[in-house]
């Protein structure tokens, strides 16, 4: 159907914002982080690099290519280089659109994962000022603090994620165990840490 035709006889949704059209740079960028994200997956991690540093290279900014070469480092175990990384991700201005949070959110999950909870923590922080009702951040942290042991802390954050959602199955379930454990932590036991 021809655009002109598609347009008289369709309207956008109110909400809906047409995407912008991407720099010649960008599609670059993307291709190569593409093709670093395939390597990635293989374990072939110096392969991965080299690709996300071309990417880099055509377009310094490119969210995508910082943040996959972010999230290598940290596989990689090179946490002083990841949080290198991270810092000049955060100066990017792009990243702070609401389509990016799931950035933040991601980089999150990475830095809990290899237990650097602060730095999790201020990603997280950082997912909710651009998007403060959605009720998967809330539960991130909860299990972030879960992950510390901090059963009081968790069942805050839980209980925020079901404030915004009252319906949040996985939150509900999660405030139930959180409850278990808060409770076998003031008898004296302690719960062994679950992934």
């Amino acid at each position: 159907m021809p655009v002109d035709e598609f347009l008289r006889r369709f309207t956008f949704e109110p909400s809906f914002m047409p995407p912008k059209a991407k720099s010649r740079e960008e599609k670059l960028a993307d291709k190569h982080s593409a093709m670093a994200e395939k390597h990635r997956e293989r374990k072939e991690y110096f392969s991965a690099e080299w690709e996300y540093n071309k990417a880099l290279k055509i377009e310094p900014e490119n969210i995508r290519a910082n943040f996959g070469v972010g999230t290598l480092y940290m596989e990689m175990g090179e946490t002083d280089k990841a949080k290198s990384v991270f810092k000049k991700l955060a100066q990017i201005e792009a990243i702070f659109e609401d389509e990016n949070k799931h950035i933040f959110n991601e980089f999150g999950i990475t830095l809990r994962k290899t237990r650097m909870y602060d730095e999790a923590l201020a990603n997280y922080m950082k997912a909710i000022e651009i998007s403060p009702q959605d009720e998967n951040l809330y539960f991130n942290i909860a299990r972030l603090y879960y992950d510390k042991q901090d059963f009081a802390k968790a069942l805050e954050w839980i209980q925020k994620a079901l404030d915004v959602n009252p319906d949040f199955r996985e939150a509900k379930q999660f405030k139930d165990v959180l409850a278990s454990a808060a409770k076998k932590t003031d008898t004296g036991s302690t719960i062994s840490e679950q992934e």
